[in-house]
């Protein structure tokens, strides 16, 4: 439908102010337009970025976290680099601070943050309530719980090795 015959249609039923209210109607540009409107549109946003104050960035930033951590969470396909020492990485990367005062912003010794950070530990639900309670309640405990268990699941599904290990110390096993 041309763009005159939508306006006739919507003219019916509705006053010009509005369809202009209303209504957007893409501009026919030419590439050049189209790149002076791109960037000038980029430098109102770097200019709105300037202007927003610490806790309104690492606002932001958590928020874009939490969004990323519910796509990777309802994607079925399990990543290994996004595991949960890479979350976390990027969870203290956000609040600009080091391992040692992170560590004790949330009470635990600092080498246990780092042996998560290595992925050498597994977190526990505890630290997941402290997580949550520093971000505020934006990324919720139950978030971090199914992260570490998408890569349980995983483990549990592809270790053939540990699997065969272990059933040779079962006795008695059922068998039909």
């Amino acid at each position: 439908m041309s763009y005159e015959r939508h306006y006739q249609e919507m003219r019916k039923t509705l006053t010009d102010q509005e369809i202009a209210e209303s209504t957007f109607i893409p501009a026919d540009l030419t590439e050049a337009e189209k790149k002076e409107n791109d960037e000038a549109f980029r430098k109102i946003r770097f200019e709105r970025l300037a202007q927003m104050t610490r806790e309104q960035k690492i606002y932001a930033d958590l928020l874009q976290l939490r969004f990323q951590l519910e796509d990777y969470l309802s994607n079925a396909v399990f990543e290994p680099e996004k595991n949960f020492a890479h979350y976390l990485s990027r969870y203290i990367h956000i609040f600009d601070k080091s391992n040692k005062h992170f560590a004790e912003d949330i009470n635990i010794h600092v080498s246990r943050l780092s042996r998560m950070l290595n992925d050498k530990e597994m977190p526990n639900v505890e630290l997941m309530y402290r997580l949550e309670r520093h971000s505020g309640d934006l990324v919720p405990a139950l978030l971090w719980w199914k992260l570490l268990s998408k890569k349980q699941e995983f483990d549990l599904l592809t270790n053939k090795e540990i699997r065969a290990t272990e059933n040779l110390k079962v006795k008695n096993a059922f068998s039909y």
